[in-house]
């Protein structure tokens, strides 16, 4: 059970950082535009399917949440 709801949380950050990534309304600096499309698609395929680059984008993920993303509540 316990592994279901980590993949869970993982599954939830990892789309909400998605999301934020290719939401054309947020504001992003002139380096990140550049990548934050393909990387937000990559971070949806890493939601659904783990691979071995799970961890980088777990990080990647809570870089970009960091105090937004609280799964306590």
């Amino acid at each position: 059970m316990k592994k279901v709801k980590k993949w869970h949380n993982d599954f939830l950050k990892l789309n909400t950082a998605a999301g934020l990534l290719l939401d054309d309304n947020l504001v992003w600096s002139e380096d990140m535009e550049s990548i934050r499309k393909p990387l937000g698609q990559m971070m949806k395929q890493e939601a659904l399917f783990q691979t071995p680059a799970r961890k980088a984008f777990l990080d990647i993920a809570d870089s970009l949440l960091e105090e937004e993303w609280d799964i306590s509540a």
